[in-house]
């Protein structure tokens, strides 16, 4: 009875750390895919800052007759 007992938990003991392991590795995953998709919308996000300062200069340039874009 005492080797069954020891054999049972054995085997419940090493499922219950494959789980564990498990987990850890989808959490691992789940953050690094979480981080990419951070520094990636950080980086449209400062594209798109650059883009709008390129309208804010041409709204703000002077203008001639035929507009900003051909101020001779």
């Amino acid at each position: 009875m005492g080797m069954d007992a020891t054999k049972w938990l054995e085997t419940h003991v090493a499922r219950l750390e494959a789980g564990a392991d498990y987990a850890q590795a989808k959490v691992e995953t789940d953050l690094s895919g979480y981080e990419a998709s951070l520094e990636s919308n950080t980086r449209v996000f400062q594209d798109l800052q650059d883009v709008f300062r390129k309208i804010q200069g041409l709204i703000a340039a002077p203008r001639g007759i035929n507009g900003p874009w051909n101020n001779r």
